[in-house]
């Protein structure tokens, strides 16, 4: 992962300032933005490539931010991380736009490895030597994730879903595959 305009969201003064350096570590630009009304002012002034971005932040929250950024046509790769665990946050934020959920604590190396995939998925292809732009009209291949209830409680996390759930309804360049 190298050369990615990052929008870091994260209230967090020790966290947002570590994802901020190793990111940036990568070779990425890193904005790191404390609020929602942060967060888009820097969408206006300099949009970015992908953005990471906290569910509990000061006004207006993370899935605000999704919802806005999704309902304004904005259609770069997002991944909502937070310290609220469960699959009802899971799903809340994959329905609010974001195409990833992490739960907090999480490893640098899933974070980069999700951010790798989300920017291959999200990029233009070369086909016959021309540029073109992925479909935002396909049909994803995979159903999307089944309601909450369908999910069990693991011990070791108490969360029905993996540490980061990707949103399979979302349409992508590759036809609608998933990692």
């Amino acid at each position: 992962m190298a050369g990615v305009r990052i929008l870091l969201v994260e209230d967090d003064h020790k966290l947002g300032p570590l994802l901020g350096r190793y990111l940036t570590g990568l070779g990425n630009a890193v904005t790191l933005v404390a609020t929602g009304d942060a967060a888009l002012r820097e969408l206006h002034d300099e949009p970015p490539d992908f953005i990471v971005l906290d569910v509990m932040i000061p006004h207006p929250d993370g899935l605000e931010v999704c919802r806005y950024c999704r309902s304004h046509g904005w259609r770069g790769p997002i991944i909502a991380i937070s310290a609220l665990t469960g699959d009802e946050h899971a799903h809340r934020s994959l329905d609010a736009g974001a195409d990833v959920f992490l739960a907090k604590p999480f490893g640098l190396r899933e974070l980069v490895t999700n951010i790798d995939a989300l920017t291959v998925l999200s990029s233009p292809v070369l086909q016959d030597g021309d540029v073109v732009e992925p479909d935002p009209n396909l049909v994803p291949l995979v159903p999307p994730l089944p309601p909450a209830a369908h999910y069990g409680s693991t011990p070791a996390t108490g969360v029905g879903l993996p540490t980061s759930a990707a949103r399979a309804d979302r349409p992508t360049g590759d036809g609608g595959r998933r990692w």
